[in-house]
């Protein structure tokens, strides 16, 4: 069963290509309430002084990474969130180049700027609101300057890190079947560098695998008109890490 097919069953005298996008709405607006929920229980706790929230969400979203991806990223985060749903107007729209030295330094340097902040407090302040002061100021500015998921997808530590638990995920997009080679799914995804490259997979191939870095937010499913990405299942044969259909 494929994950269209878990969202909407097809019923009878139904188009198989109207229930896709049917499906496919029906699962962003899913995502839009658990992340409507994220940000409400995130804004809750904080205003009622319980700081520690914020570990407790990394620790979810990393601990997810290794079997399912980034998912926590595109459903629950509560900066993604905010980011995704109220920086587009004013964002620049601009690609974000992706440059690995610059995500890992940026890790190393939270990682650092974590441990020390929390032997030492500055001014009595929480390492954590700290911390979550910071992401979320850089967070908005990325977003203003490139595009509104540039921060999630290219710079935010904690991504980096699910980026590399999630490298060896079981449950991956794929790009397969009639893919038309249109590019929608690169203009809608908000880590576009992503799909570019499956996509030039794809033409290679009879399968073009998405990255890691991808956030599960479904929007290239949603914008495909053959109907062409679905989730495949990685598994080891002969040694070696092979892609099966669902």
């Amino acid at each position: 069963m494929t994950a269209r097919s878990r969202c909407a069953k097809i019923p009878p005298g139904v188009s198989g290509q109207g229930v896709v996008s049917l499906s496919s709405s029906l699962c962003q607006n899913v995502r839009g309430g658990t992340q409507l929920f994220a940000a409400l229980l995130a804004l809750v706790l904080l205003l009622g002084g319980v700081l520690w929230f914020n570990l407790a969400f990394v620790a979810a979203s990393l601990l997810a990474a290794p079997y399912a991806g980034r998912v926590f990223c595109g459903w629950l985060c509560p900066l993604g969130a905010f980011l995704e749903r109220l920086l587009p107007p004013v964002s620049r729209q601009r690609r974000f180049q992706r440059r690995p030295v610059l995500r890992y330094s940026l890790l190393v340097v939270f990682l650092v700027a974590f441990g020390y902040l929390f032997l030492r407090p500055v001014a009595g302040l929480p390492s954590s609101l700290l911390l979550m002061g910071t992401m979320f100021v850089m967070g908005t500015l990325t977003a203003w300057l490139w595009s509104p998921r540039a921060w999630c997808g290219h710079l935010c530590p904690w991504g980096t890190l699910a980026d590399v638990l999630s490298s060896r995920a079981r449950w991956r997009l794929a790009i397969a079947g009639d893919c038309r080679h249109c590019g929608a799914c690169v203009r809608a995804c908000p880590v576009g560098s992503l799909l570019a490259a499956a996509v030039k997979d794809r033409r290679r191939s009879a399968l073009g695998l998405v990255g890691p870095g991808c956030v599960r937010c479904l929007r290239c499913q949603a914008v495909c008109p053959s109907g062409a990405i679905d989730f495949v299942r990685v598994v080891r044969a002969g040694g070696e890490r092979v892609a099966r259909t669902a």
